[in-house]
């Protein structure tokens, strides 16, 4: 017996991963406008007062890097985890 499903029935079954994963894009957009509207578009290494501004604010930028770095992990693992449960969909048909 088949279980053809709709795509909005899928998109239904897995509201929690997609809702997890549409948040942390989210949070990963907004970080990474903060980091170049607020760093590197904002500031020039051709003047003087900026490169100090650089330098001040590179421990802060490196921050929000590693919080991107961080989200974009967690989308990672989410599509990994929706990857597995299509992959173990699959073995369940072959094997009926």
């Amino acid at each position: 017996m088949s279980k053809n499903i709709t795509k909005a029935e899928a998109a239904n079954v897995l509201s929690d991963e997609i809702f997890d994963l549409s948040i942390a894009i989210e949070k990963a957009r907004v970080v990474m406008q903060e980091v170049t509207d607020g760093y590197f578009q904002r500031l020039s290494n051709d003047v003087e007062g900026d490169r100090t501004s650089i330098l001040w604010d590179f421990n802060r930028i490196g921050i929000f890097a590693e919080i991107a770095d961080d989200l974009m992990l967690k989308m990672c693992q989410i599509v990994e985890e929706l990857n597995g449960l299509k992959n173990a969909d699959t073995k369940e048909e072959k094997a009926a």
